[in-house]
């Protein structure tokens, strides 16, 4: 129930109420009991308000953003990751997501995210990743561990933007390179 105090504010309270018998066993009179749940009300909006913010920005920003549990299962995808492989979130999450990776990347990629695992520590590296097109784009992947509140490892929190058109200029500028060295 809400129930308003004396200084106009509104509290959360979970109430309880039951009969008081009279000497004769007849209810007489209604006991209860009110718990101000108020900060657990505010608290959970927090939770809902915070979740809405991240959900927000890890769909609108211009990266594949990631969650692997310590398992290393893939449980979390954002909006941009799935549009980026034309995949719903059940056919990539897991471990499904390897087969997006080039197959002459893949086993050194997946054995660095799998070291940065096991010893909690950061992980960056380039990839070649399949778009839904079928072109091989270029990501460049960071991840970080994450820690729940009481210390316990949850797993890695990545994002791999893609960088394809900055590999294609490196790659161009060696060969113009190498064109005037020739």
């Amino acid at each position: 129930e809400t129930i308003p105090h004396t200084d106009g504010t509104l509290h959360h309270s979970v109430v309880a109420k039951f009969p008081i018998a009279g000497p004769d066993g007849a209810p007489l009179l209604i006991g209860g009991m009110a718990i101000d749940v108020t900060e657990e009300k505010r608290a959970e909006q927090a939770l809902r308000d915070s979740e809405e913010k991240f959900r927000l920005l890890s769909d609108t920003a211009p990266a594949l953003i990631w969650l692997l549990d310590p398992d290393g299962q893939c449980v979390f995808i954002n909006r941009q990751f799935l549009d980026f492989a034309g995949a719903t979130f059940d056919e990539i999450s897991g471990t499904k997501w390897r087969l997006l990776l080039h197959p002459d990347d893949a086993p050194m990629y997946i054995d660095g995210i799998t070291a940065a695992q096991r010893e909690r520590t950061a992980f960056q590296h380039r990839v070649r990743a399949r778009r839904r097109d079928g072109q091989w784009r270029w990501l460049d992947s960071f991840a970080q561990p994450l820690y729940g509140a009481e210390g316990e490892y949850l797993g890695h929190v990545g994002i791999s933007p893609d960088i394809t058109v900055a590999v294609e200029a490196e790659e161009a500028i060696r060969a113009s390179q190498a064109a005037v060295v020739a």
